[in-house]
């Protein structure tokens, strides 16, 4: 969260941090090794584009879209 502090607007950090808050709390329990590694890499490539002000210009990959389900598009809509 202190990358959202740090990196992210004054108006987007207040989502930026529930968000994170809200992701961390719903994997906390993660028992398949192949989802934390993948929930991992996802926070990874998160922090690498907010750190390069990347989000400015972040478009999730079609491929990424496809693999989501509906409540994660409704998130992200």
């Amino acid at each position: 969260m202190g990358l959202c502090l740090k990196y992210l607007p004054p108006d987007a950090r207040f989502l930026g941090n529930k968000y994170v808050q809200q992701e961390f709390r719903l994997h906390r329990n993660i028992k398949n090794p192949l989802h934390l590694i993948g929930f991992i890499d996802s926070w990874k490539d998160y922090l690498k584009g907010i750190e390069n002000y990347a989000w400015k210009e972040y478009k999730i990959e079609s491929v990424k879209v496809g693999k989501m389900s509906d409540e994660q598009l409704y998130q992200v809509l």
